[in-house]
C-alpha cells in the first residue's frame, strides 16, 4: 500500500516501515534508528454480543524542513489518529473520532498533540459503550498526557474526562499520579487504575498505592472500588492484525 501526504514546502523521505498493531497507541517516525513515516492498523475488537467492532489508525508523518538545515535537525513528525466503529459484519466502518498534529482543544485547554495516540480499551459488558484512551505528546519533550474517551453506540454520543482535575479534586491541588484505564465493570462504569508515579523531582501523590476507580461521566466524578475487583475483558478480538507499509514521496505546493 503506497499513498502520498501533500504540504507546503517539505520533503519526505521516501521510505516506509511495518509496526505492530499493538503500536497503534503511540506510532512514532523514529523507530529504531530509522526516520521515516509508519502506518498501523489495529486489530477489531468486537463488542460482547458480537454486533459491533471497533479499531484505530495511527499514521505518524515524517517530514523535513528544506529551509532548516539538517544539523539543526530539520526532521519532524506528525500524527493522526482516527477511531473507527460499526456494525460487526460491515466491510467499511465509518470514522467516529479523530485526533489531529494540530493543538487538541478541551476541557478550556490546549493540550499539545503532534504526537497522539489511541488504544482501545474495551466494550462494555452490556456492548452499547466503548471505552478509549487517548495518549497526546510534543515530540522533542518528556511526558505525555492521557484522556479517556467513551463512545455510546446507540447515540453516537462522545464523553471524555479530565482525570487529572478529577484526581486533585478528589486527593488536592497539585498532586501527582499515573493511571491507565482498565475496563469496565459489571454494570457498565468504566474503571481506572491509579497508581503512585515515578519521578525524579519531588511531588505529592494523589495516591499511595494502587487504587482502582469507577469514572462516573455522568458525573463527572471518580468512586473508589475494591483493590482486589477483577479486571476482565467483554469484547473479543478475531481474526489476524492487519499491517500496512506506507511509503512517503516528495511533498509539493
Amino acid at each position: 500500500m503506497s499513498s502520498t501526504f501533500w504540504a507546503v514546502g517539505q520533503t519526505a523521505p521516501n521510505v516506509g516501515a511495518r509496526l505492530d498493531p499493538r503500536d497503534a497507541v503511540q506510532a512514532s517516525c523514529w523507530e529504531k534508528t530509522d526516520f521515516r513515516s509508519h502506518f498501523a492498523h489495529s486489530r477489531s475488537l468486537f463488542s460482547p454480543d458480537q454486533r459491533h467492532r471497533a479499531y484505530v489508525q495511527v499514521t505518524a508523518k515524517a517530514y523535513t524542513a528544506p529551509d532548516i538545515p539538517k544539523e539543526l535537525f530539520n526532521e519532524a513528525c506528525q500524527n493522526t489518529s482516527k477511531l473507527f466503529v460499526g456494525d460487526a459484519n460491515a466491510t467499511r466502518l465509518r470514522s467516529v473520532f479523530q485526533l489531529g498534529s494540530s493543538s487538541f482543544r478541551a476541557f478550556g485547554e490546549t493540550w499539545a498533540s503532534d504526537g497522539n495516540g489511541m488504544r482501545i480499551v474495551d466494550w462494555s459488558p452490556s456492548g452499547r459503550y466503548l471505552l478509549v484512551e487517548l495518549s497526546l505528546w510534543k515530540y522533542e519533550t518528556e511526558g505525555q498526557n492521557r484522556i479517556p474517551l467513551h463512545y455510546d453506540v446507540k447515540t453516537g454520543k462522545i464523553q471524555m474526562a479530565n482525570l487529572y482535575s478529577l484526581f486533585e479534586k478528589r486527593f488536592g491541588s497539585k498532586c501527582e499520579v499515573d493511571f491507565q484505564m482498565e475496563g469496565f465493570s459489571h454494570d457498565n462504569q468504566p474503571i481506572v487504575l491509579a497508581s503512585p508515579p515515578q519521578r525524579d523531582h519531588e511531588f505529592v501523590p494523589c495516591v499511595n498505592r494502587k487504587e482502582r476507580f469507577e469514572l462516573q461521566f455522568g458525573e463527572n466524578q471518580l468512586k473508589p472500588v475494591s483493590p482486589s475487583t477483577p479486571s476482565k475483558q467483554y469484547g473479543t478480538v478475531l481474526g489476524g492484525a492487519k499491517l500496512f507499509s506506507e511509503r512517503t514521496s516528495k511533498i509539493v505546493h
